[in-house]
């Protein structure tokens, strides 16, 4: 036998083993009953859950605004030991400044207070959270904010690598700068203890090095002039500000700040500047695809040394940085919890008796008190909270992307300003720092001034929003007191259920979706299998998928496709989807997208349907009500069969492959399935508030739907403005790459529906580019 052919039997050899194991290995997360027939039994939901079953005293489903708001605030001001909370939106406006200021007088009178936030989104307002820190920790208790999904080591060591400026280490010849800079980034890097830990071995670091905090604090607060300035002062030569008056400004934050500034005022006219700011800006445009950051990394991957490019570690890394911390709880003293979908924010929290116009999302929570299990929420709670690798103190954002340039943009516009028809480049240097200082503001003022502001919203709140509140019909409903409540997450832990979790996953695989964290997805799909299972004529099954934002990922879209072309018997089954049109959806282009998986989706049901085993379906969208206000679907329910789901995910890709979330599986509240589903029915029966799309899906010509989506992207683009700030070439550019990737959408999930060889392959490759939407 030759050497090839040995080696040939050898590999197959190989794969045939790795194959027959694969085969026998079993999916811990399934007990033996739901293994063997398919239906879902209860410790393979507690197999799945952070904490359960949880028994309660009391509970109920919240579909108003202000009810469930009201709640939270009560649950809040009558805490007496702790207080644990995660929201992905936390703003600064009436309902979140009346909630701040009642965290605060928790900690104040004893209580320990932990806010865990999301920290790509909540960035913006570090010094709030700095406020509310300081102001929290002046009485008998404590209150910590912490923010997930901190930058990785890899990111901060490449913000460092396009920052270091060669002068800074004397070296002139560009080869040698590269290779300084890869020394010093190593050494530096290298010795990094955080907490008395090699910092490497975690993954993260608190370093500023060259620019890099500037860099992402640009990246965090979408400052795309802030990040130029960040790569373009590395290579500005070591000048000191022009201005004279400097002897009058006491502290080194202020000096620093007028250097910077004086960097930005002579670099925002330079090519490499301006190059840097449109590639920026237009990566933050392709956002609205989902690809910023494979955007982001090409505009400045080109600065990096070739190592660092093809580092896979690195390039992951980029591609995950907005994995969003999107749960949203609240759990008091253990014992009360509310969770689902709203944010904190008043688009959230109010009504159309609170808020006369604008945007308001229609949500669900459920709120329970506990009599058993408050203490493993607790747990699942400090598992995310002192995830060392993902989560950051107030203080450590600070030392790695510190705000303080960020903070003073109002400052940099006016003094831009003033300073715009100052001619001679001298007196335009004056004239510009002159003015920077007089608008720059400094932490501490910042703090105070976050602080004034918190009052005056909470106190308005309380004096002119509250006493409207109640208006809004209730629409709650109790959850039988004999139920049983578990708790589910998708995590960023891998690990089997009965074993250790482990370190960060990136990501999840079709079929092994528990054992990749999301653990929400994966008992949603047993869910399904099992309503199919236990469907009968004498007893039929609903399923509704009520959810803000329908985009599913590839093993979603398989099992909806088994259940609707007969591959599942699933003959005594309604599904029915509730979600938002365009008109009423904050997010359009998810809608755009999701309606080319919804044609593939119809053409492949209507070429291989067995009219006797499959499910009858139906497709809905919330119609947009003519008014001053813009009702918006938020919510993420699930009915399946005779259990409810509530929680934060969307039926997305992003919430699948990325996210962070939480939800509650109900189970043995059948009075309450039962008008949660009168109720959703209503609403579909009414013409003014619903629209059934299904024979739009089967009988409209997708060419027809192309030229009918690039429309409404235009008028998308307009109404962000983008329009405005891209090249007629740049536009085009953006367009063709919309129709491509409609197309791309359609062919990936038919090819993922056929059943062929190429099948997994396609529907990984679905999911890996559109994760990020």
């Amino acid at each position: 036998m030759t050497m090839h052919r040995r080696l040939r039997v050898t590999v197959l050899a190989t794969l045939s083993i790795a194959l027959l194991l694969g085969a026998c290995s079993t999916n811990k997360y399934l007990s033996r009953d739901s293994r063997s027939t398919g239906v879902l039994s209860n410790d393979t939901i507690q197999r799945h859950a952070s904490a359960g079953p949880l028994r309660i005293r009391s509970a109920r489903v919240i579909s108003s605004n202000e009810e469930a708001f009201l709640s939270k605030l009560t649950m809040v001001s009558q805490a007496q030991s702790s207080i644990d909370a995660a929201y992905y939106l936390f703003a600064d406006d009436y309902t979140s400044s009346a909630f701040a200021a009642e965290l605060i007088a928790a900690a104040r009178r004893g209580v320990r207070v932990r806010l865990l936030l999301d920290y790509h989104a909540t960035y913006k307002d570090l010094d709030l959270f700095s406020m509310m820190e300081k102001h929290g920790n002046t009485g008998q208790g404590s209150l910590q904010v912490r923010f997930y999904n901190r930058p990785t080591r890899n990111i901060i060591m490449d913000a460092a690598y396009i920052t270091l400026r060669c002068s800074d280490m004397t070296m002139n010849s560009e080869t040698l700068c590269r290779d300084a800079k890869k020394a010093k980034i190593t050494e530096l890097f290298g010795t990094e203890i955080i907490d008395g830990d090699l910092a490497a071995d975690i993954g993260i670091s608190n370093l500023n090095v060259g620019a890099s905090g500037l860099f992402l604090s640009g990246l965090y607060s979408k400052n795309p002039e802030l990040m130029a300035l960040a790569i373009t002062q590395s290579d500005a030569a070591e000048e000191q500000p022009s201005s004279g008056n400097l002897a009058d400004i006491s502290g080194e934050d202020v000096q620093g700040l007028v250097k910077l500034a004086g960097i930005y005022w002579k670099s925002r006219t330079g090519n490499l500047f301006q190059q840097l700011v449109a590639k920026i800006k237009l990566a933050f445009v392709f956002a609205i695809y989902g690809d910023v950051l494979d955007q982001m990394y090409g505009a400045i991957a080109e600065r990096l040394p070739i190592e660092r490019r093809d580092l896979a570690e690195a390039v992951r890394d980029w591609s995950y940085v907005t994995d969003y911390m999107h749960q949203k709880l609240l759990l008091t003293d253990r014992r009360y919890m509310q969770l689902g979908g709203r944010n904190m924010e008043d688009t959230y929290n109010l009504s159309a008796a609170t808020q006369d116009s604008g945007q308001l999302f229609v949500d669900t929570d459920v709120h329970a008190e506990l009599a058993t299990g408050g203490e493993s929420v607790e747990f699942a709670f400090e598992r995310m909270w002192n995830f060392r690798t993902m989560v950051a103190s107030v203080d450590e954002v600070r030392q790695h992307a510190p705000n303080e340039f960020a903070s003073n943009a109002a400052g940099i516009s006016a003094a831009r300003e003033a300073c715009e028809n100052v001619t001679g480049a001298e007196n335009d240097q004056i004239c510009f720092e002159r003015e920077f200082i007089a608008h720059a503001v400094l932490q501490e003022e910042r703090e105070a001034r976050r602080y004034d502001e918190m009052m005056h919203r909470a106190e308005h709140f309380r004096q002119q929003i509250y006493p409207l509140m109640g208006a809004q019909d209730s629409t709650t409903i109790r959850i039988d007191s004999d139920a049983q409540l578990f708790y589910v997450e998708n995590i960023p832990f891998s690990g089997d259920p009965d074993g250790p979790l482990q370190g960060r996953t990136y990501g999840a695989r079709n079929g092994q979706e528990a054992q990749s964290g999301k653990r929400i997805h994966s008992l949603v799909l047993a869910a399904l299998e099992s309503v199919c299972r236990t469907a009968t004529a004498e007893s039929p099954k609903r399923v509704i998928i009520n959810n803000a934002y329908f985009f599913p990922p590839s093993n979603l879209v398989d099992m909806l496709t088994k259940m609707l072309d007969g591959r599942l018997d699933c003959r005594h089954v309604d599904v029915k989807i509730l979600t938002n049109s365009l008109e009423s959806t904050d997010l359009a282009v998810t809608n755009l997208f999701a309606r080319h998986v919804m044609f593939a989706f119809s053409d492949h049901i209507r070429s291989v349907r067995d009219q006797q085993k499959a499910a009858s379906f139906s497709y809905f969208e919330i119609q947009r009500v003519p008014g001053p206000i813009k009702f918006s679907l938020h919510s993420k329910v699930w009915v399946l069969g005779d259990d409810l789901l509530v929680g934060s995910a969307n039926a997305d890709i992003r919430s699948y492959m990325m996210d962070a979330n939480n939800a509650i599986m109900i189970r043995d509240s059948t009075d309450m399935v039962q008008q949660y589903i009168a109720m959703v029915d209503q609403m579909l029966a009414d013409p003014v508030r619903t629209k059934n799309l299904s024979e739009y899906y089967l009988t409209t010509a997708r060419e027809q739907v192309i030229e009918e989506d690039l429309q409404a992207f235009r008028g998308f683009l307009q109404a962000i403005g983008i329009n405005e700030k891209l090249s007629p070439e740049q536009l085009a550019e953006v367009e063709r790459r919309f129709v491509d990737l409609l197309n791309l959408i359609y062919s990936l999930t038919r090819d993922g529906l056929e059943g062929a060889l190429g099948t997994p392959k396609a529907q990984d490759r679905f999911n890996r580019i559109f994760k990020l939407i």
